[in-house]
């Protein structure tokens, strides 16, 4: 007996299809996008013209990460500053897994509620690991 594909199981069929498909699709994110970016600094409170050591961690899971770390300062939420590897020239600064630094504040910041920012950047993408800073004498 020859089968008959009835209209309305074709309907069904597709809402089916339709419904599922948001679900494999997923919200845009690979499972292999999931990475951690870690800075750890001494003290929200530096003294100017002192060493503050500035370590930035980016895993992706166990294993690290290659990228790079680019440094912003704001006032007020604007950049007024940005550095890098070399001085006089803001260019990121690439590392595997992990980037140790030394930051000198600058006399100029004492009393200045400022924001320090890395901008790390991986094949994976880009975050902003953001740390208050009130500079003193």
């Amino acid at each position: 007996m020859p089968s008959v594909v009835r209209p309305v199981s074709l309907l069904i069929a597709a809402a089916s299809v339709l419904a599922l498909a948001p679900a494999a699709i997923g919200n845009g994110a690979h499972a292999s996008a999931n990475w951690t970016a870690k800075m750890t600094v001494p003290t929200h409170t530096p003294k100017a013209r002192k060493a503050w050591p500035v370590k930035t961690v980016v895993k992706q899971g166990r294993r690290n990460l290659r990228g790079t770390v680019q440094y912003h300062f704001l006032f007020q939420g604007q950049v007024v500053s940005t550095a890098g590897c070399r001085p006089n020239k803001p260019d990121p600064c690439p590392f595997n897994g992990t980037y140790k630094d030394v930051i000198r504040w600058p006399v100029k910041a004492v009393g200045h509620k400022l924001t320090f920012q890395a901008t790390v950047k991986t094949k994976l993408g880009a975050k902003n690991l953001n740390w208050w800073v009130k500079v003193r004498r």
